[in-house]
């Protein structure tokens, strides 16, 4: 089990003491595990990326009733080959995971966990820099603990066919001037002209700045947008990242639906759709292979800053078969235990996927991104 257990301690001994206190009416106070241990291993984590240098988390697994937080390997050393050819040993460090550190590592369960509990660990890095089609494989040696190994080939970017707007749908216009009835256009700027002001926080002056809404100007809109990608043969599994003016974004895209455990499905208006997650918004290409796809998405776009042209970037990445698995089955396994109490001990449980030999965890390959921005001109 690996360091994302530390998530289910509370959850797990909660379930059962709450289910022994409806059956015995709190007449038992102590509960004893009486099952079988299972036996600690390697856990090695990390997101590689392209153009980036080598990182990652090392530490033991935790049996799921030890409430350490002392999880460091003791004699660890970890070797990096590439194509076959050792590189480099990787330097590695005792750390206490705290807030704002090690921004990579925050997208994985074991990183969050690690965050949130301040677990004590062994984390890695190294000097090389990876290459598209690099061969990369680690080897993890420890005085107490079998050895591993976890082998990926790094990612080649994606190709964006293009990205622009299909349509802005449902903007709203502020109604015409009224002088009978200014309570509409309860300010006016430097110049007479009756508006709306808006204040809003600008980071570079540190304080608030006015917006002016005229008659006629677009407050808000739905902006539809359409991304075309023209995938490779063979499976290929993409990430997509918003930037800029586009936040976030909404999809009844078939591939976002199909992969509705990267992100959470939301329900507006009775009707579901994918709302993009902030980390990671995984797909793959089994239903385009090969062929130029148009993926569309949509943002509610309010007005919100000085500036009349908004920018609005996406970022496409091509990561491995191993990170797109372990996000699904991850996302799963947390699913599960959204669904209650009862149905969570009745469940089949979900299988995290690890490409860890020898031990647990995943080493995943990020590509460079393909990027593309649309400016759009919102007065």
């Amino acid at each position: 089990m690996s360091a994302n257990h530390s998530i289910m301690k509370t959850i797990e001994i909660s379930i059962i003491a709450f289910l022994m206190s409806l059956t015995f009416a709190s007449c038992i106070k102590d509960i004893e595990f009486s099952g079988e241990q299972t036996e600690s291993k390697l856990v090695m984590i990390g997101l590689q990326y392209v153009g980036g240098t080598p990182q990652l988390l090392v530490h033991h697994s935790l049996f799921f009733l030890d409430d350490s937080d002392d999880i460091k390997v003791n004699g660890l050393q970890v070797k990096l080959f590439v194509n076959d050819e050792f590189v480099e040993d990787l330097t590695v460090v005792d750390t206490v995971l705290t807030s704002g550190d090690f921004e990579f590592e925050k997208s994985t369960l074991a990183g969050r966990a690690a965050d949130a509990y301040g677990l004590s660990m062994n984390y890695c890095s190294g000097e090389y820099v990876f290459q598209a089609g690099d061969r990369i494989r680690f080897e993890a040696t420890s005085d107490d603990y079998d050895a591993v190994t976890a082998e990926i080939v790094m990612p080649v970017s994606p190709v964006i066919h293009s990205f622009d707007t299909v349509k802005l749908e449902n903007i709203h216009r502020m109604p015409p001037y009224d002088p009978e009835n200014p309570v509409l256009y309860p300010d006016v700027d430097e110049e007479g002209n009756p508006c709306m002001i808006y204040y809003f926080y600008d980071d570079s002056s540190y304080g608030s700045v006015p917006v002016y809404v005229y008659p006629g100007d677009i407050s808000d809109a739905t902006i539809v947008f359409q991304l075309e990608i023209d995938d490779p043969s063979g499976v290929t599994c993409y990430d997509l990242k918003t930037d800029d003016d586009l936040l976030w974004f909404a999809s009844n895209d078939p591939v976002f639906l199909f992969e509705m455990e990267s992100g959470y499905i939301s329900v507006f208006e009775g009707e579901s759709g994918y709302s993009s997650s902030q980390d990671h918004n995984v797909f793959n290409d089994r239903l385009f292979d090969g062929d130029i796809y148009k993926l569309g998405f949509s943002y509610d776009w309010s007005r919100s800053k000085l500036e009349e042209e908004q920018v609005f970037t996406v970022n496409l990445y091509q990561v491995d078969d191993n990170f797109y698995q372990y996000r699904r089955t991850s996302s799963t396994y947390v699913s599960n235990l959204d669904i209650g109490v009862m149905t969570y001990l009745i469940a089949e449980p979900s299988q995290i996927y690890s490409n860890v030999k020898g031990g647990i965890g995943i080493v995943g390959g990020v590509s460079l991104p393909a990027t593309a921005s649309v400016i759009l001109d919102l007065k």
